[in-house]
């Protein structure tokens, strides 16, 4: 048995009906707000988005492997991102954090939030696109269950191909129930411009 083998596995890019689904970063837990808090939670999160700073980016990739949810109750198959010296994932996450705070909701990576923690690599491990999902962990040859922390057997890194991908990151989505807001980034100045 391999890092793949998970009986059965969900996989996160089509519905059951086929069609596609967007692959995404996830900078928050589900949230669970009141019908009359939607609105100013919205207004607060555009605030926190566009004070952040954080300009449109691309990531890349430097692993796959198995990540369980924090009960254990289920695992992802996930694409790990790399880490950027701009930690703009991180000002994102801590933007995003704040507002849940704000609202009395739980904090995605609370344990990394704080930049005074000096646990910014940490935390910049944890973002990661998932690609699948399972019930069970996945199992060693040996037929134990694998350590999912860290990077998996070389038989399943990422190809040089795979890690030379530089995956647009230009905009934050909110979806509340089945509606979903589009929070653009502001483009990236390029380098040398004396107006933008």
């Amino acid at each position: 048995m391999s890092i793949w083998s998970v009986r059965p596995t969900q996989h996160h890019l089509r519905t059951h009906k086929g069609v596609r689904l967007p692959l995404h970063i996830s900078l928050s837990r589900p949230l669970t707000l009141r019908a009359e808090h939607k609105d100013d939670f919205e207004a607060a999160l555009r605030r926190a988005i566009s004070t952040s700073t954080v300009q449109a980016f691309h990531c890349q990739l430097d692993a796959i492997l198995w990540h369980p949810n924090e009960s254990g109750t289920r695992w992802f198959l996930v694409l790990r991102t790399k880490p950027r010296e701009k930690d703009e994932l991180g000002k994102l996450l801590a933007a995003c954090n704040g507002v849940a705070e704000a609202f009395g909701q739980p904090l995605l990576y609370a344990e990394f939030n704080s930049r005074e923690s000096g646990d910014e690599a940490s935390r910049e491990g944890n973002f990661h696109i998932s690609i699948a999902w399972a019930l069970n962990p996945p199992s060693s040859r040996e037929g134990r269950k694998e350590s999912v922390t860290g990077s998996p057997p070389s038989s399943v890194q990422l190809t040089a191909e795979a890690k030379a991908l530089r995956i647009p990151f230009t905009e934050i989505k909110l979806r509340i129930g089945q509606t979903v807001m589009v929070m653009p980034l502001p483009a990236a100045r390029s380098r040398g411009t004396l107006f933008a």
